[in-house]
Formats: structure tokens, C-alpha cells, sequence
């Protein structure tokens, strides 16, 4: 679904925010899939967070669909950038079905955070930060392909940006986490419930600020 194709003259620093974008999903996708295959890691990361061994299916369920999500996002956007594969780039098909399975991701890790959200060990203010996060990533990938659907496009071009952000959370989180790993003598464990907030929040103000942008280059459509 995520579809915003970089028109033929952009620039060397759009180039490097999609090289950017790929390259932490990827880091992310490795992170995620090292833990994955390693059970003991995916234990460990239930136990620092005060949550049973019990809830580990929906662990799992959250971050294969977020896992996913992030790779056919991604896929979407490579795809569809000038000079890469045009033929694939030119297919409706082939975007509807990369859509259609990053949708069913989304709705499968929102659906495990869903039931992890309330057992997670942290402060009120995380607490409130991730619960906004999750409601928000389901409910924009919804409306961006109902919009799809009824052919509306501006519309699912901007509840796809504002998907696609929430879904970039899991790059900045790792990425935040790791910083405050090295700079802070207290690692991460002081900074849990501000990274709650801080992984998705400055996305989402830059997709606004990319779609308000798109608008004033555009004709006013019914969208």
C-alpha cells in the first residue's frame, strides 16, 4: 500500500531518505529475526519487561506482522522508485497484492501488541504512549484501504503515509534504544516510557508535514 513514487527529478535527499529508511528496516528486520530465532532472547525480553512466558504467542504475533509490515512497505516504496524494476513499478497488480499483505501484517502485530500493551512493565506515561500507538497504526491502515477500495486516492496516499509512519516506530525505537544504550549510564531502562512516545510521534508530525506539503502542490480534488 505504501505507494508515494518519487517523481523522476527528486533529489539526492530523498534518495537518502528512502537508502535510510531500507537500511533501518532492514537493521530492524535482523534485530527482530535474530530474537526470533533465538527463543531464549524472545524469554529474556518478556522477563525485562515483567511479562509471562504465557503471552510469548502474542510476542511472537506482533513482531512477525511488524517484521512484515516493514519489509513489504519498504518493497512498495523500492519498487515504485524511478529506475528500479519499472515493469514491477508499473503494476497495479502487484501493488494491490503488496498491499493486501502489508495490511493483514499491521492488523496481525497490532492484534498481539493489543494483548501485550497491558502486561508490559513500565510507567504510566509509556503506558499511555504505546496505547495511543497501536489503536492509531490499526485505524490509519484501515481508512487508507477503505479508501483504496472506494478508489479515493489522495486519501489512501495520505492514511498509507500516516500508516507507514506508525509502522517506522519499530526503526526508531531500536534505533533510540541503542543510542541511549551507549550515551546513558543508566542504559535505556530510565528513558523506556519518553521512547513510548518519541518513536512514533516525530514520525507522524513529519507525515503531516509531507501530505500538507503534497497538498499545497496540488489542485483541491474531493479527497
Amino acid at each position: 500500500m505504501p505507494s508515494d513514487r518519487l517523481p523522476p527529478d527528486c533529489g539526492w535527499g530523498r534518495r537518502v531518505v528512502v537508502a535510510a529508511l531500507v537500511a533501518g528496516a532492514v537493521m530492524t528486520i535482523l534485530l527482530v529475526s535474530r530474537m526470533l530465532a533465538m527463543p531464549q532472547l524472545a524469554a529474556e525480553f518478556l522477563a525485562e519487561r515483567g511479562v509471562g512466558n504465557h503471552l510469548a504467542g502474542w510476542l511472537f504475533l506482533h513482531l512477525v506482522g511488524g517484521v512484515v509490515a516493514l519489509a513489504s512497505g519498504c518493497a512498495n516504496i523500492v519498487m515504485r522508485k524511478p529506475g528500479s524494476l519499472p515493469s514491477l513499478a508499473a503494476s497495479t497488480w502487484f501493488h494491490r497484492r503488496i498491499g493486501q499483505v502489508y495490511a493483514a501484517a499491521v492488523l496481525a502485530s497490532g492484534f498481539g501488541a493489543i494483548f501485550l500493551v497491558p502486561h508490559v512493565t513500565m510507567d504510566w506515561g509509556g503506558r499511555i504512549g504505546i496505547g495511543l500507538l497501536v489503536p492509531c497504526w490499526l485505524a490509519a491502515t484501515c481508512l487508507a484501504a477503505l479508501a483504496a477500495r472506494a478508489g479515493r486516492i489522495e486519501a489512501h496516499r495520505s492514511w498509507i503515509l500516516r500508516s507507514f509512519a506508525f509502522t517506522c516506530a519499530a526503526i526508531s525505537l531500536r534505533v533510540q534504544m541503542v543510542f541511549l544504550e551507549v550515551v546513558s549510564p543508566t542504559g535505556v531502562e530510565d528513558f523506556y516510557g519518553l521512547v513510548m512516545w518519541t518513536s512514533w510521534l516525530p514520525n507522524l508530525i513529519l507525515a503531516e508535514w509531507i501530505i500538507h506539503r503534497r497538498g499545497t502542490r496540488q489542485p483541491i480534488s474531493k479527497d
